[in-house]
C-alpha cells in the first residue's frame, strides 16, 4: 500500500518501521558479547571474585557512555562523539 506524498509515493510496509527493533537487538548482542569477553578475560587472569566484578561493572559503565554522549550532544559529528 502506498500513500502519495507530493510526487513520490511512500511505502507503509512493516520492515522500515521495525528497524529500531533490529538496531536494539544487534546493539544488545554487541554489548553482551563485549562485557562477557571482558569478564571471561579477567576471570582467566585471576582467581579472585572482586576484580571480575569490578571489570564487569566498569565495562558496563564505559559501554553506556557513548549512548549517553550521543543523546546529550546530537549535533557533534560522530568522529568527535566516539573516540577511536
Amino acid at each position: 500500500m502506498s500513500v502519495p506524498h507530493g510526487v513520490e509515493p511512500h511505502s507503509l510496509t512493516l520492515a522500515p518501521r521495525l528497524n529500531w527493533l533490529r538496531a536494539g537487538v544487534l546493539g544488545a548482542n554487541d554489548g553482551i558479547v563485549s562485557i562477557a569477553a571482558l569478564v571471561v578475560g579477567v576471570a582467566a587472569a585471576t582467581n579472585e571474585t572482586l576484580p571480575v566484578v569490578i571489570a564487569g561493572t566498569a565495562g558496563i559503565i564505559a559501554g553506556s557512555f557513548p549512548w549517553r554522549w550521543e543523546s546529550t550532544f546530537p549535533c557533534l559529528p560522530s568522529a568527535i562523539a566516539r573516540p577511536l
